[in-house]
C-alpha cells in the first residue's frame, strides 16, 4: 500500500472512528456489515425470532435488490434462505416511517413473485417471512413480538398461504432469549454482549484494523455516492430548469405571434367594417340624391298639370302629356275645383 493510501486510511479512521463505536446493530449500515454472510448470526435471529432451534440457513446476503417489473425496486437489509427453500427478509429499522405495514406486505409479495419459476405450480410456492426488527414499538400494543398471518374473518381461522409477517419491538426488553437479543441489537459495546456470535461479529467491525478499514472505505464510498448523487441530481434539475426555460421562451414567443395574429386580424376587421360604413354611407347620399332628384321632377310635373289643369285641357290630354297617372290627375283637379 502507498503512503498516499496509508494517509488516506488514517484520515477516514480519525473521520470515522467515533461514529463506528457509537453504532448499534439498529443501525442499517452497520448491521448489513456485520450480517454479510455470516450464517451463524442470522440463524441465531432467526431461531430466536421464530422459537426454533433447528434451522440450516444457507445463505445471507445483505444489501439484496429484488426487481419489480414495474420499476420500483426493493433493497432488503438481509434475505437468507434455508434447507427448506424458505426464503427470510430481515430488515432493521430506526425510523417507524420504514416499517409501515405496506412496506412489509410489498417486501413479501416481491419475495414470492421471486421464488416461484416459470411454469412451477402455486403449490410450489414456499413459506415466507418477512421480519422487522424496529427501535420503537412500532404497532404500538407494548408486545415484544407480532406475528401477522391472513385469517378468514368469519371463523377466525388461519387462511393458509404461507405469507408471514413478524415485527419485533427492540425497546422491549427483558431476560428472555429475546429480550437479551434485543439488548445486544441496542449495545454499542460487543464485549458486554449476551451472545457471543454478535459480539464476534461487531468486534470485527470496531476493533479490527481490518473490519474498521472496511466501515471506514464502506462510508466514503456512500459519501462519494451520495456526492455523485447529488451531482447527477443537480445536472437533471439544471437540465430541467433549461427546458423549463426553453418551454417558457417558445411559450411567450407563440403567445406574441398570436398576440400579432390576432392584432392583425382585429386591424383588418376594423379596415373592413371602416370601408363597409363607407360604402353604406355612399349608398345612402346616392338614395337622398335620388330621392330629391325624383322629388324635384315629380313637384315639376304637379307644376306642370296644374297649369295643364288652369288650361282647361282635359284629364286625358293631360295624362298623355304627363307621367302621372290617371288617378293623381283627377284628384289635383278635385282640388282645384274648390
Amino acid at each position: 500500500m502507498s503512503d498516499k493510501d496509508n494517509r488516506r486510511k488514517k484520515i477516514y479512521r480519525r473521520k470515522y472512528m467515533d461514529r463506528i463505536n457509537s453504532m448499534t446493530l439498529l443501525d442499517d449500515d452497520f448491521f448489513t456489515a456485520c450480517f454479510q454472510n455470516n450464517l451463524t448470526c442470522t440463524r441465531l435471529v432467526l431461531e430466536i425470532i421464530l422459537g426454533r432451534n433447528d434451522l440450516t440457513i444457507l445463505k445471507a446476503q445483505t444489501q439484496y435488490y429484488i426487481d419489480d417489473l414495474k420499476g420500483h425496486s426493493v433493497r432488503l437489509d438481509v434475505f437468507a434462505t434455508d434447507s427448506q427453500g424458505i426464503p427470510y427478509n430481515i430488515e432493521v429499522q430506526r425510523k417507524d416511517s420504514g416499517a409501515v405495514p405496506r412496506r412489509a406486505r410489498y417486501n413479501s409479495s416481491l419475495i414470492d413473485a421471486q421464488s416461484l419459476s416459470k411454469g412451477q405450480f402455486y403449490d410450489k410456492l414456499p413459506e415466507s417471512y418477512v421480519i422487522f426488527i424496529t427501535q420503537n414499538d412500532v404497532l404500538q400494543r407494548n408486545l415484544p413480538l407480532y406475528h401477522i398471518d391472513r385469517t378468514i374473518h368469519e371463523t377466525d381461522e388461519p387462511f393458509g398461504d404461507g405469507a408471514h409477517i413478524i415485527y419485533v419491538n427492540a425497546s422491549y426488553k427483558d431476560s428472555t432469549p429475546l429480550g437479551q437479543l434485543m439488548e445486544d441489537f441496542a449495545n454499542t459495546n460487543p464485549k458486554s454482549m449476551h451472545y457471543s456470535e454478535l459480539t464476534e461479529a461487531t468486534k470485527y467491525f470496531k476493533y479490527d484494523n481490518e473490519g474498521v478499514s472496511y466501515m471506514c472505505d464502506f462510508w466514503e464510498e456512500l459519501l462519494q455516492e451520495g456526492r455523485e448523487e447529488a451531482e447527477e441530481e443537480a445536472k437533471k434539475k439544471i437540465a430541467q430548469a433549461e427546458a423549463a426555460r426553453a418551454n417558457a421562451e417558445a411559450a411567450r414567443a407563440e403567445a406574441q405571434a398570436q398576440a400579432e395574429a390576432a392584432r392583425a386580424e382585429a386591424q383588418a376587421q376594423a379596415e373592413a367594417a371602416r370601408a363597409e360604413a363607407e360604402a353604406a354611407r355612399a349608398e345612402a347620399r346616392k338614395a337622398r340624391a335620388e330621392a330629391a332628384l325624383f322629388a324635384d321632377i315629380k313637384g315639376n310635373t304637379i307644376k306642370n298639370v296644374l297649369r295643364m289643369i288652369r288650361d282647361g285641357l282635359t284629364p286625358e290630354k293631360i295624362e298623355e302629356y304627363s307621367s302621372l297617372p290617371r288617378a293623381e290627375i283627377e284628384e289635383l283637379i278635385a282640388l282645384t275645383a274648390h
